[in-house]
């Protein structure tokens, strides 16, 4: 069974959420990353005002961002593509461009020469997938903590669909119309990304009718892990879920892409 860390954290305020992210990243037992090339996918559904509780918030993005320099990483990436995403898309409005420039990383666009793959468990589906991922040599995804209407949950494992160039998306829903459809997607995507950690941010999170057009609500956690599925497994128990009636959840250890968490 693999771990999983949930730490407090209330608000936004940068020192609490440095503090609070370090914390999440040693119990939540981070990888060693010193001397590697890490990409970053946080929540970008769409370039959204932090308040709106849509996107990851900036903040938690910026802590990750220093916490892996403070561990020697040798360079830090960060991306994402939402899924109406204009030529050469930065994410302003939500904050993340500035963490980036003002942090020294880079901001990847995804769109960019995207690299083919047959995703595993869709029987033969290809689908590109940011070029990034050959140039990289580990993948964190960072949720943020939301309901969704389709999958009931979106986390760890559906936030690596933002690794599809924007509009390769939506013929997904009309090709996997059903939630155990579109979980078998889910999974063989992740199976092919690999993403070592990952680190939810559930500070400020969304119930109701996610994962755009729900209601904020005040949680006050960061969950971390570097089981993907053993994180989605215990943001549905906080959600009050059976998680195994979660798709993505379901079907990720059905598949063998994780585990039931420890704690």
């Amino acid at each position: 069974m693999s771990s999983v860390a949930i730490v407090r954290c209330e608000q936004y305020e940068q020192a609490l959420v440095d503090q609070a992210v370090a914390a999440a990243c040693e119990k939540g037992e981070m990888p060693e990353v010193r001397d590697k090339r890490v990409l970053l996918k946080p929540n970008i559904l769409s370039d959204a005002k932090e308040e709106r509780g849509i996107t990851t918030h900036s903040a938690v993005l910026r802590a990750m961002i220093r916490h892996l320099k403070s561990q020697g990483a040798k360079e830090v990436l960060v991306g994402d593509s939402p899924g109406l995403q204009k030529p050469n898309f930065q994410p302003k409005a939500s904050g993340i461009y500035q963490v980036c420039e003002e942090e020294g990383v880079q901001w990847i666009d995804f769109t960019k020469q995207p690299t083919t793959y047959t995703i595993p468990y869709t029987r033969g589906k290809k689908l590109p997938l940011a070029a990034v991922l050959s140039q990289v040599d580990m993948v964190f995804s960072l949720p943020k903590f939301k309901t969704h209407q389709l999958m009931y949950a979106t986390g760890a494992v559906k936030n690596l669909f933002g690794l599809v160039p924007n509009l390769y998306k939506s013929p997904c829903h009309v090709q996997f119309p059903s939630r155990e459809q579109f979980a078998s997607l889910m999974v063989g995507i992740a199976s092919i990304v690999k993403p070592v950690f990952s680190l939810m941010d559930g500070i400020i999170a969304m119930e109701g009718p996610g994962p755009a057009n729900g209601v904020s609500r005040h949680l006050g956690l960061l969950i971390a892990s570097r089981d993907a599925v053993a994180l989605d497994y215990a943001q549905a128990q906080i959600m009050g879920y059976d998680p195994l009636l979660v798709p993505i959840v379901a079907e990720g250890i059905r598949r063998g892409l994780g585990e039931k968490p420890t704690s």
